[in-house]
This record gives structure tokens, sequence and C-alpha cells, in this order.
């Protein structure tokens, strides 16, 4: 229900105080309601010094503090009292609007920016125009919305830079160091100051400072403070007074690049002409002669085991004894330069340098943490929290994060940049040593070639939450697509940009984003400034892109953002097309080799057959004509012995030798029918062997035993005849030479090839004679191996010296069988099948 409490008024805003009042802002003037009752403003408008209706804003603070926001500038009521803010020029503005955030900061937005209240003063925030909203995250961040010029945002500074304005002696800061009583000692490229939280006090050459062209500090356990220069040697600077040490003292160059102080209060001096210990007032020089690998020395450095190191151009060595030793696995020919070494609270050793970046000495070994850094200097704070100076500005690491890195060396390396956007004037920092120290009221001073950088590291903003990644914009060969769950290309190579953002509020320009498309990639991709992938060559397949961010400290997410691509296929690009192609191509490979075999198993059967045919032949000659001549003259021999006298010596001889002639030409009736084709079952190859073993028996009693394995089939007479030829040959063999107590024949119709057997336990064979083939006038060997390879065949032999022998003939089942029948595997091998 709706309650008329103001009539006839123009409503501007409306707030709440402590005690639950409400301030309204109207055309008549500041009204304040409690309940449903006007009650007595608490301050009027005259008090505030304008008119009623300009007053345009009220807010209570949290400390009871009331800000008014007035044609006139700002006004405070406190304890009954009110104020305006000063500079008066700001404060005779006219203020719009007041915002209190979290912290408990005022805001102000006046006619020419925003302000920031401080005290009893304005701090300008340099904003130009005119804000009609504000808004402060919790990290400090402001962002503004202004009247038709968009949104803007406020990034408050955690850095200050002091320059020759701010009373350094110039803007070239080369190296710092932190006096335990808060003094914040600077050395610079021409000049040399002490700051004590106010002003910097200067020292030059009338001073005693004869060069101030400074490289390096140091300080004493006496609190003498030491100086390095370029080209003055070295100074000692204790009570406002300057004292020199140079070559003429002992030192080997006037050029002084690093001073260390080493756990017993002597100093250890790096020059471009050797290192120089010095001990009291002596010098004690190295060079290439006590084992430096280089005279030209960029860093020494002392661990906390005491171990003195140095970097020169050559590499890295470190002394033992009174000698330099080079760490000869410490560095590859493409790793770099060593410039210089850094050692965090934990005494892990780390070397940097160019162009190889920062990494760790362990056991002689430099352990890669990060390419390109070019570290030149770190320190350690609360926390773990290392914090890196470079070439490209100040990083800051957590431990945590690279020993991560040492051991899963794929993982991303958290870190925090720090450059110009923060505040910096450049993110160049000096080469001079060291050039970040931590002073005691926990500020980090860092030396830039553009200034001294004081940094807050107790207000750096934290991050409170992870960006938000997403794909804003995806284009092929120039034209804009919808982004929509996936994408899918056409078949063929496009230009396909893929852009990618992440939004955080707090600090969107640290935010570093990698991404990687699965199967086109292979490793996370930096982003470049325009955070754009793009690809003009992607597979076939569906193709998942990753996108992972880091969040404003720096910090890489736990999850990816995942997108699908899709990339058709042309047709014959296709699995399903590759596949049958594949196919077809083996089935072409398979016809070429059935046709293949089935000429080669025509060839030798037609070389059997010619040889068949041609044994025919030889023995129809010698039965039609060599035969029948000696059968004559064996008539006539017969006849002209029967004329003889029954007394007659010659007789007897003639006689003996017709019946000789008999046998003779018995032997030879068999060797024309061995011509021929065989009369003897050619299945039955096992049987004829065991009557040769069974002949044998005579020679030596052995134990005799055939195997046969398969089905049966017949043997080409030719097959058949050799290989009987050469199982009579083995057989024979072993009851004469072998002393064997056993032996078997096995005989295997395989589907393939037709393999036989002969084995025995007897002494075996020589090697020699293995070896050579054959003994020495002796053709049994020789003669089975040629029978074998005239027919295809391939004879085998193993035997071993008192472990038997083994005699295997091998023949392929095409050559073999005289009717193989052959399985049809396919309707294209049964069409070419020749034989």
């Amino acid at each position: 229900m709706l309650v008329p409490v103001l009539e006839n008024v123009y409503v501007n805003r409306i707030s709440q105080a402590a005690d639950g009042h409400l301030y309204i802002v109207t055309s008549d003037g500041l009204i304040e309601v409690a309940g449903k009752n006007r009650i007595p403003a608490t301050v009027t408008a005259k008090q505030l010094g304008v008119p009623p209706d300009q007053v345009f804003e009220v807010h209570q603070g949290g400390d009871g503090t009331v800000w008014y926001g007035t044609h006139a500038g700002i006004r405070r009521q406190s304890h009954g009292l009110v104020s305006s803010l000063t500079p008066s020029h700001v404060g005779n503005t006219a203020t719009n609007h007041i915002y209190e955030d979290t912290q408990g900061h005022i805001w102000a937005g006046t006619g020419i920016g925003l302000y920031l209240v401080s005290g009893a003063r304005l701090e300008n925030l340099d904003t130009l125009d005119l804000p009609r909203s504000i808004y402060v995250t919790e990290s400090g961040d402001v962002w503004l919305g202004t009247n038709g010029n968009g949104l803007w945002h406020y990034k408050p500074r955690a850095i200050r830079v002091y320059t020759k304005r701010d009373g350094l002696p110039n803007d070239q800061p080369m190296a710092l160091l932190a006096r335990p009583n808060g003094q914040l000692f600077v050395g610079s490229n021409c000049g040399f100051s002490i700051f004590d939280g106010k002003r910097f006090r200067k020292y030059f050459e009338k001073d005693g400072l004869t060069n101030t062209c400074i490289w390096s500090l140091a300080q004493d356990s006496k609190e003498n403070v030491w100086i390095g220069t370029y080209g003055g040697g070295l100074f000692k600077f204790t009570n406002g007074h300057f004292t020199q040490f140079s070559k003429a003292d002992g030192l080997p160059d006037t050029v002084v690049t690093k001073i260390v102080v080493a756990h017993d209060d002597s100093l250890w001096i790096a020059t471009l002409n050797g290192v120089s210990h010095m001990q009291g007032k002596q010098f004690h020089n190295y060079g290439r002669a006590e084992g430096l690998s280089s005279d030209h020395v960029l860093d020494v450095h002392e661990d906390g085991a005491h171990t003195i190191w140095v970097a020169s151009q050559q590499g890295i060595d470190h002394l033992v004894g009174e000698r330099f030793e080079r760490l000869e696995a410490a560095l590859a020919a493409s790793d770099g330069l060593p410039s210089r070494f850094v050692e965090d609270g934990s005494g892990n050793l780390y070397v940097a340098g160019a162009p190889y970046g920062l990494s760790k000495l362990e056991n002689g070994h430099l352990l890669k943490i990060f390419d390109n850094l070019n570290v030149n200097g770190m320190i350690e704070l609360p926390g773990h929290q290392l914090w890196c100076t470079s070439r490209h500005g100040i990083y800051k690491f957590p431990v945590e994060s690279i020993t991560k890195r040492l051991t899963i060396p794929d993982s991303p390396l958290d870190y925090r940049w720090v450059n110009t956007s923060d505040g910096l004037l450049s993110s160049q920092t000096s080469v001079g040593s060291p050039n970040i120290v931590q002073t005691t009221d926990g500020k980090v001073w860092v030396a830039t070639v553009k200034g001294l950088a004081e940094l807050d590291v107790n207000k750096w903003p934290k991050a409170t939450q992870n960006p938000i990644v997403f794909i804003p914009g995806i284009t092929i060969e120039g034209i804009e697509v919808p982004v929509g769950q996936s994408l899918t290309l056409s078949p063929g190579a496009h230009r396909t940009e893929i852009t990618m953002a992440a939004v955080d509020l707090d600090a969107p320009d640290t935010i570093r984003m990698q991404y990687r498309l699965e199967g086109v990639d292979s490793g996370w991709q930096n982003t470049t400034a325009s955070r754009a992938a793009v690809y003009t060559t992607i597979p076939p397949g569906t193709h998942r892109f990753l996108v992972r961010s880091t969040n404003s400290d720096g910090i890489w997410g736990k999850s990816d953002f995942a997108y699908d691509v899709k990339q058709q296929a042309f047709l014959y690009e296709r699995l399903w097309f590759r596949l049958l192609l594949a196919g077809l191509a083996l089935l072409a490979i398979s016809v070429l080799y059935l046709v293949r075999v089935n000429v080669l198993v025509n060839q030798a059967r037609l070389v059997l057959g010619e040889r068949m045919q041609e044994r025919e032949r030889i023995a129809r000659d010698l039965h039609d004509t060599f035969f029948q001549g000696i059968q004559g003259l064996l008539l006539r021999f017969n006849t002209g012995t029967t004329q003889l006298r029954q007394d007659e010596p010659a007789r007897a001889i003639f006689e003996e030798a017709l019946q000789q002639s008999d046998g003779v030409m018995l032997e030879g009736r068999e060797l024309v029918l061995d011509l021929r084709s065989p009369t003897r079952d050619t299945t039955d190859l096992s049987e004829a062997l065991a009557e040769v073993a069974l002949s044998l028996r005579g020679l030596r009693h052995v134990t005799f035993r055939s195997i046969c394995n398969g089905s049966i089939q017949a043997l080409h007479p030719i097959i058949f005849e050799e290989a009987y030829r050469i199982g009579k040959e083995a057989l024979t063999n072993g009851f004469r030479h072998a002393e064997a107590s056993e032996m078997e024949t096995e005989i295997n119709f395989d589907r393939n090839e037709f393999r036989l057997r002969i084995r025995d336990d007897g002494i075996g064979l020589d090697r020699t004679i293995l070896g050579d083939g054959f003994r020495e006038g002796h053709w049994g060997l020789p003669g089975m191996r040629e029978r074998a390879a005239k027919i295809g065949g391939r004879l085998d032999i193993w035997s071993r010296t008192g472990l038997g022998t083994e005699i295997e003939l091998r023949i392929p089942a095409s050559v073999a069988y005289r009717s193989r029948r052959q399985p049809v595997r396919s309707r294209v091998a049964a069409f070419l099948r020749l034989g």
C-alpha cells in the first residue's frame, strides 16, 4: 500500500543515516524523514553555504561523518562542525556523487573528474570526465560511468617513482642499499644519495666521491658502505667521508661491477680484469692463471655454504681451495651468457642472464625455469614470494610455482609481471647490483632506467576471483561467423582466426592466456597482444580448442575453457574412403602376389614336365637303340661261346662274362624304368623310406620309426623321386656314419608346403663339415642340396657334436603336390588360379 510522505516535490537522491532516518534530496532542498514524519535537518543549506536546491548528494560514512555534495563543492559534518575540503579550486567545484568503498575511502565525483578524500585534501585521479556512477571493487579498482563517454577504469597505484624532481641526482639510479636504520642508499649513474623517507641527501665529486658512476653497493658488519664505480675503483663510505681504493692499492681494475661482503667480513670484488679478494687493505687477485674461465667477470657470489661463484663471459666457475674450477656441464653453447647469481631464502642458487632467462643451479647443472627473462636481481619476501628484476620489468614468482615447474616442465609458470601499466615509468631495470631491496617498513625499492620505484607490497592488489574466459569472435577468410556452441568448417583449407578474451575487473591488463588446438598444436601457445589464434590448415575431424588464463595475480586457473572445432573432410579425406583405398590396394597386392605365385608354380611345373619328358626320351633311346645293340652283341657273343670246345679254357671265362652281362642288362632295364614315370605310388614316400631303413639294418642295429602328419597327398613324380633319393642318402649316412641308436622320418603334408625331416641321435656332424657343406672325398651332402635346389626346395641341416643331426627338406605345396586342393579364399583368387 502506497502512502504519500512528501508531495509536490522532485526527489533526486535518497540515502540512509546510521540511526535509520533518511536523507532525501529534493527540488526544495534537503529533507530528513524518520518513519512517516519529517524531522528538523541536521545541517541547513545555509550552513553548507549554498541555496537549498544546490545540495545534490548526502552520505553518512562508517565513522559517522556526514558528507554533502553541493554546487559549491564537498562539505563534511563531524561532531556538529561543517567544513569544506581543500584545495579551494576543487572544493568549490560542484560535487554530484559521493561513494564509500569497502575500505572506508570516500570518493567524490565532481564537475572536473574523480577525487579521493585524503585527510583534509582531495587527491586528483586524472579523470577529466564528469562521473555519473561510481563502483569500487574489493581490490580498490574504481569503475566510472560517464555522461556519454563510456565506461572508465581507474587502477590505484601501489607504485611511486622518484626522479630528479623529487631530489635524486638524476633519473638513472643503478644500485641500492637498505640500511637497518631505515635509510636507503642510492648509487646513480652520476651521483650518490641517501633517502631518509622524506628527502634525498646528495653527494658528488666535491664531497670526496671522485667518481660518481656507481655500479655496486654493499655494507659490512661495521656499517661501512662500499661503493663500486665504473672507472674510479672502490670507495669506502664511513661517517660521511669517502676513502678510495684503486689499482695503485692492488685492485686489478678500476671498473668494479659487483661487491660481496663474505661471511668473514672480507670483500669479493668483481672487475673487468678478474676477481679480487680484499682482506683488510690487502688484495688477492684471481685471473685466468688461477683458473678463471675469463678475466671479464660479470658477477661474484658467496652462497650459504660459503662457496664463491663467478660468472664470466666464458661460463661459471667456483673456488676450490685457492683455484677456480669451471663447471663444464653447467652451460650448453646455446644457453647464452650467465650474468648474475641470485639466491633465495632457502639457499637455492639461481643463475640468470641473456638470453636463456632464469635457471636453478643444482649439482653442477642448470635446470631451466623461464626463457628470455634476463634477471639481474632478486629478493625473497615473506610468504615465499620471489621478486625479480629484469630488462622487461619486475616479476613476482611464488616459490612453489618454480618447484612445480622444475618437477613438471610442461606446467605453466605462475608469475605477476609488473610494468608501466602498474605505474613504472620504464619497465627496464638498471644493471647495478643490487638493484632491488626491501627497507625496514616493508616497501620494495627498484632501480630503473627512469627513476627509483617504490613498491608498497603491503597494499599490492590481490586477485579476488578467476577471470571469465570466452570466445567473443571468429572470422573465416576475414568474414565474421557466429561463435555458437561449436565451429564447423567446410572441407578445404581456411584462414580461421579465433579471438579469446578473459573478463577480470580487478586488473584486466595483467591477465595472461594460453591456447591449444588438440591435434594441431604440439603444446600450449602464448597469446599475442591481439589474443587471436590463427590456423590455416586443420586436419579433418573434431578438435578441442582449449584456453586457459591466469588471474590478476598471475596464478593459472585449474580448469580450461573448451570449444569444439570440427573440420569437415573431402571425400578422399574421410576415414571410410581411405580404408576402402587401403583395402583395394591390399586386394591389388594380393592379386599380384597370387598371379606371381601361379606364374612361378607353372614355371616350376613346366620345368618338371620338361625334365620328365627328357627322362622318357632318354629311356626310349636307351631301350630302342643302345640296349638293342648291346643285346645283339651279347647274342653273337653267346653263339661264339657255344662253338668252343667244352674243355677250352676261354669258354669258361666267356660263360662267366655272359652271366654277368645278364645282371648288367637287368640293372639297365631298371634304370630305364626309373627314368620313365615311376610305377611306385607317389603317396607312399613314408613306406618307401621305411623299406630303405629296413634294408640298411644289416649295417647297424638302429631303432627306426616313421611319422606322417596331415592329409597324405600324391607328390609330383619328380618331387617324389628326388625326395626319395634325398631321404635314402640321409638314411644311408645315418646308418653308416652317425653311430645312432634311434632314427626317424617325419613327413608333413601341410597346406602351404611339403616337409620331410630325418633325424638321428648319433654323434653329429663336425662344425667344419657343416660349415663347408661337404667332407673331403664324399659328395653326399652336396648332392642332396643340388637335388633340393633343382626342384625348388630348401634343404636345412642342424647338428651339434654328440647331439645328433636333423635334415629338413621343404618344398612349396604348389610345386610338390601333383594335384593340390587349394582352398578358395576369394572369387578373385579362384578366378586367377592358373594351375
